[in-house]
């Protein structure tokens, strides 16, 4: 059986929870699962527990090999399927969330100020605008046909990745939620009515994370958003 060592609080092991729920059957997950404090991962050297990185998520396979790393996680679940995935629309939106919005929301937690936050800015609204574009061959959008509820079997796993770090950002610069376009927006609160995101949701908040997985729906419904918007 592979166990999942993760923080509730590391956007990567928020993904890496909603890749194992998308692909697995997340009813027996919670076996598999092993939260650890930042006080534990701090006691834990290179070589041990989680491999030679020492970082979450950690995953122990269940023939004894150790993957860390939220992507290299998923290339263990998706097997011979990662690659089709990975040169997919999905993998591509997986990888403008990835590598745009994480250098943002990793700037963010340093406290930028004045002109640092402006350029800043300029990144996130470049990010959004990318991702934006690139909705339309997304599967969570084409499965939607105006349904509210999610469409399990079509999961996005970019749609994973861009929430994650959409999520994150806001919740540490809130006034930013009005720069998400509205179709981005509709998309994003979608994925949140998915099983997958709310049984992810439910263990991050179980384990007493400080950071929310929703996104501030108020500030994003009252802002000033772009044409079209609802």
């Amino acid at each position: 059986m592979d166990t999942l060592y993760w923080n509730s609080d590391s956007p990567y092991c928020r993904i890496a929870l909603l890749a194992i729920a998308s692909l697995l059957d997340r009813h027996t997950t919670a076996k598999k699962l092993i939260h650890l404090s930042w006080s534990e991962l701090k006691r834990i050297t290179p070589n041990d527990l989680l491999g030679s990185a020492a970082t979450v998520p950690c995953l122990h396979s269940a023939k004894g090999s150790i993957i860390d790393d939220s992507l290299r996680i998923i290339a263990h679940l998706l097997q011979n399927a990662f690659t089709p995935w990975f040169l997919s629309s999905d993998g591509c939106f997986y990888r403008i969330a990835e590598g745009q919005l994480s250098r943002v929301m990793y700037a963010l937690y340093d406290g930028p100020r004045d002109n640092t936050l402006e350029k800043l800015r300029g990144q996130w609204l470049r990010a959004l605008d990318s991702l934006n574009h690139s909705i339309a061959h997304s599967p969570i959008h084409a499965s939607k046909s105006g349904s509210q509820s999610g469409n399990e079997e079509s999961f996005s796993l970019g749609f994973a990745a861009a929430h994650t770090f959409i999520s994150i950002c806001l919740a540490l610069q809130k006034e930013w939620a009005k720069d998400i376009p509205a179709e981005l927006r509709r998309n994003l609160l979608t994925f949140e009515k998915t099983q997958t995101f709310q049984w992810m949701s439910e263990q991050v908040t179980n384990e007493g994370s400080r950071i929310p997985t929703h996104l501030p729906c108020g500030e994003i419904e009252l802002g000033t958003l772009p044409d079209g918007a609802d």
